[in-house]
Parts: structure tokens; sequence; C-alpha cells
């Protein structure tokens, strides 16, 4: 199991010796050392178990399930390319590791060298299965030695204790629980309702790809800072005191308008005055306001725009986005810049008077992202070491900070993740072929040190017309999250719960207050489980599964008959 499997660009291959390192009775570590030529090699990988593995033998794969949102490309959180000879390769893994069981034999294999660049890699053929970690060279240089730990497990360990072992492993390298970083903000945030309000944007998928001041298409307003008060109200008048409102398509031209552009503020919405008014009639009702930004993203109708902040390809091209966005084009930013630009221009936000969780887009949906530009060249390594600035910059000058996905390079100093998978995994269909079951793995790992919401679906779950939903929300820990107005793409292509929310009229309004009241009765009981690890999740019978925390509470969700039971630790 220590040889690594090089392939050249060439075609040819050869096998490498590895070097093994003992680091505890239970954890040894595997690196390739040797210095190669690199841009001669297409891919290395390594055979992650030694004995052979055959269909219907005891044990399982920890496979990572992939999103299934998009068919025919490497775009979201990551993808399974699927070969007609059984080879099934996911990029863009969210966590950097792989649990295998077989018969008698457990481990955890957590790649800490590299970790940015290896694929999931599982093979089938004649009924054998294969699981080995790929890293893709293409001919670059990698930027540190390849490294992977294999952690010993029981001999019956199951995916609660691989979870476990990953958590003790990222809370030995840097993360902290919530509750040891605590501040009036974050605790706020953790135990209250989080509620997004898109306000206004431009058509999506946009036409109009490199758009001018002159050519630019007007901002489809939805509702207006005046609305969001409405809003307010209408929650303080139904007993919610709770709720961090998290403003939308607030900025410039609106939802992905003038990125990085951020002020002035859209004028259609009411400008800045009534966004100053709306401010402080939340401070006024007890809420928290908070905001939307973009740090990922640039647009060349942005008065900031500048082509050297684009992050570059290998090849010397532009890094493009693959999707059309409100701004049009959509050019991806150099992480290094994109920390630079946002240190300058978000003080100007605090300025406003947001205070709470701020939301940068996108970041913790993405992998990492190299850029090849010579004037600001980064690797996918420090690309998640800025991000991380970034968002302990937003905590300390904002009090939180949130972000849109699970990667988990991002989440040291990440105190919420909008939703951990854009997959439907209540619906059969969502769920990849090589999975016999989903589970909650990310949560098992991160609950109590990362607030998350399960899976994009089930966004605005008490309005939805499925009671699955909800309970999906409470089975996996999930902060609850509305969204208002989130339809937004013509196309229909939407990947937020059906089940949206409006403010435009007082039957809108009550609609969807109730629907927050609904979840924010259940919460209040709840909440205090988000500063407890989930230990144990285990199905107890068909469709009802047991969920047990740290402090000894346990959440036993019925699927049947749609019901869920809290015991608390007495």
């Amino acid at each position: 199991m220590n040889d690594f499997f090089v392939k050249y660009l060439d075609g040819k291959s050869e096998y490498v010796k590895g070097k093994e390192k003992v680091l505890s009775d239970t954890v040894t570590e595997l690196s390739l050392l040797e210095k190669l030529d690199y841009e001669k090699i297409e891919y290395v990988e390594i055979m992650l178990h030694c004995e052979e593995i055959s269909a219907g033998d005891e044990g399982f794969y920890l496979v990572q399930a992939g999103n299934l949102r998009c068919e025919n490309n490497d775009y979201g959180i990551g993808y399974y390319n699927e070969k007609e000879d059984g080879d099934y390769i996911l990029r863009h893994i969210i966590t950097p590791v792989f649990g295998i069981s077989h018969k008698s034999d457990s481990f955890l294999a957590i790649v800490t060298g590299m970790e940015m660049d290896v694929c999931q890699y599982v093979k089938i053929e004649n009924g054998k299965y294969f699981m080995k970690a790929r890293f893709e060279i293409n001919g670059i240089v990698p930027y540190e030695n390849i490294k992977i730990e294999f952690h010993t497990l029981s001999k019956d360990a199951d995916y609660n204790e691989m979870a476990r072992e990953y958590r003790k492993f990222i809370l030995h390298n840097g993360f902290k629980p919530i509750k040891e970083r605590l501040n009036p903000q974050l605790k706020y945030s953790v135990d209250t309702p989080n509620i997004r309000i898109r306000m206004g944007w431009k058509p999506v998928p946009c036409q109009i790809h490199e758009q001018t001041i002159e050519n630019e298409p007007p901002v489809h307003v939805a509702c207006t800072f005046d609305d969001v008060i409405n809003v307010m109200e209408s929650y303080k008048k139904h007993g919610i005191d709770g709720a961090e409102f998290c403003l939308v398509g607030w900025n410039m031209k609106g939802h992905d308008g003038r990125w990085p552009q951020i002020l002035p503020v859209e004028e259609t919405l009411g400008g800045e005055e009534k966004l100053k008014k709306l401010i402080a009639k939340a401070k006024e009702l007890g809420f928290a306001i908070t905001c939307h930004t973009n740090s990922t993203d640039l647009y060349s109708v942005s008065e900031i725009f500048n082509e050297d902040d684009i992050a570059y390809l290998p090849d010397g091209t532009k890094s493009v986005e693959a999707v059309r966005w409100s701004g049009g084009r959509t050019y991806n930013s150099c992480p290094k810049r994109a920390y630079e630009v946002g240190v300058s221009t978000l003080p100007d936000v605090v300025d406003l008077g947001f205070k709470g969780m701020h939301y940068i887009d996108v970041i913790t949906a993405t992998d990492g992202r190299a850029c090849y530009n010579p004037l600001h060249p980064v690797n996918r390594k420090e690309a998640g070491e800025y991000f991380d600035k970034l968002f302990a910059w937003c905590k300390e000058h904002f009090g939180s900070s949130g972000s849109e996905g699970p990667y988990v390079y991002y989440m040291k100093e990440c105190d919420f993740c909008l939703y951990v998978s854009f997959a439907d995994f209540t619906d059969k269909n969502g769920v990849h072929p090589l999975c016999d079951k989903t589970i909650p793995f990310w949560q098992l790992v991160f609950h109590g040190i990362v607030a998350s919401h399960p899976y994009a679906k089930t966004v605005n779950m008490t309005a939805s017309k499925n009671p699955d939903d909800n309970l999906k929300v409470i089975e996996y820990g999930g902060k609850p999250q509305f969204y208002y107005y989130a339809q937004f793409v013509s196309d229909g292509s939407d990947w937020l719960a059906k089940g949206d929310l409006h403010c435009n009229t007082d039957e809108e309004i009550e609609f969807a207050t109730l629907a927050v009241k609904k979840a924010y009765e259940e919460y209040k009981e709840l909440s205090y489980l988000q500063y407890e690890f989930m230990e144990e999740h285990k199905e107890i019978a068909e469709n009802v599964f047991e969920v047990t925390y740290s402090d000894g509470s346990v959440i036993t969700v019925d699927y049947n008959t749609k019901t869920y039971k809290l015991k608390k630790n007495s």
C-alpha cells in the first residue's frame, strides 16, 4: 500500500516507493518525498487498501456523494465523472478523507499534503472494488509533498467513529468549537433563524455578457428597504423576537450586479437613506441585520474593475466562470487580490451599521482557486489561507462570518455554512449509484464547530409542502434558514427550495411570518444543541433516526409519523 503509481503524460507509468513514518500507535504517515519530473506527469495515485475487496464482503466505503445538480460539467460542490468501465472520479472533494471498513480492518485516510488537489477514485470491475486517492498533476510542479495519514480505527468502526476521528484531527489542527469563540454577534446568530431577503437583481442568466453603463439591464426590484421593515414589524407582532436578517442584492445594481463594486447602495430599493432607516429599525426591534457581498466574482461593468485582479489559468488565459450571472460574463478573482480588494472596500460597508454574521458569497462552495498571473501567483493552499484571512477580518469588524458551502479548506474562520450540499438527497434520484445510503458525515464532524443548514432544497422548510424537509433540518442539526425571493433564475434552474417566500402584500408577509414562527418556536427548544458535538447518528427502525449529542441529548426523527422527539440529558 506504500507504492505510488505515477502516470506520465506520454502514457508511460511506474511505481515509486513512498516513505512511511509512525506518528503514534494508531497513526502512520505515508509521503511521496522523491523528486520527480513533475512537468511530465499526468497524475499520481495511491491504492488505499491492500486487501482485496469483493462485492458482498462485510464492510463499506465512506464515499463523498458529490453534487448531482449539474449532469454535464464539474460546476458545483463535487461531481463524479463516470466512465464506461466502472471508474468514478470525484473532483472538488469537500473533506480530504477516505474511510474504509472491510471485515475486521477499519481506517480513515486523511490527506495532509496537497489535500486541496486530491480526487476520490473508486473503481468497480468484475465484482471487485478499489478505492484510490488521485492527485492530478497535469505537468504542474506540486507546491508541497503529497502526504496521507492512515488512522487505524476499531475493528467494527462505523461512519460515526470515522467522523469523530476526523473531528479530533481538525480540532488538533487549529479549529475551535463555537462555544470557545463566542462573542455577542456570533451568539445571537447561532441562537436565531437566518432570514435572507433577495431584494433586487438584473436578468439571470444574463444575455449581455460584457455590460457597460449604456447597455446594462435594469434592476428588477423584488422588495424595497421599506418592505423589509414591514416584514420585521410582522415578526415582532407575531412574537418572533429573535431573527438575523441578511440583505441580498441591496448593493449597487442588485444581486451579482457589479462586483467587486459594492456601493453606492442601490437607489431603486430606496438608497442609503432608506437603508440606514431600516438598520435603525432593526436595532429598535431587537433584530440583527447583516448583508451579502462577494469576493470571488468580477464584472467588467464595475467602476473598479481591474483586469489584473483576474485569476489566470495555467496556460496564461483568464479564468472565466461557466455561468452568466446578473453582471454578465463572470471573471474569477485571484484569491490574493480578492482579499486585498475586500479589506479596502468592506470598511465602507461596516460604516453603514451592519452588525452580525457577514455573508460572503460562493467562497466555501468552491474548491481552492489557484492563480497563475505572474503579478500575484497563488497556489490552491494559499488561496484557502487568503480567504481564511478575509473571514477573520469580517469577524473582527462585523462580529461573525458566513458563506455558502462546506469546503473544509475555508472553515477555520467561517462560522456558518448556508447549505452543506446542493444535491437533494431527500429525492432517491438525487443519490449517486455509488451510495447505498446518505449520512450526515459533514455534520458529525463539524456540528458544534460550524453552524449549518443541510441541503439547498430544505431552505424555507416550514413553508414547504413536504414535511420531510423540516424533519431533515432537525435530523441534521441544522440552523433554520429562510430565503425570500429564492427563485430568481429566469430559466427555472434555481437550486433552492420551491417553497418560496415573498413580502409585497399583507397576505405574503403573513404566510412567511407564520412559516418562520413555526421554525422559531421549534428552534428555541433545539438551539442549545448548536454548541454541542453530534456524536452518533443511526437508523433505529425503517425511516426512524436517532441522533445523540455530546451533552447526552437525543433527538429521534420519525419520517413515518412525520414527528420528532427531543430527550434532554437530565
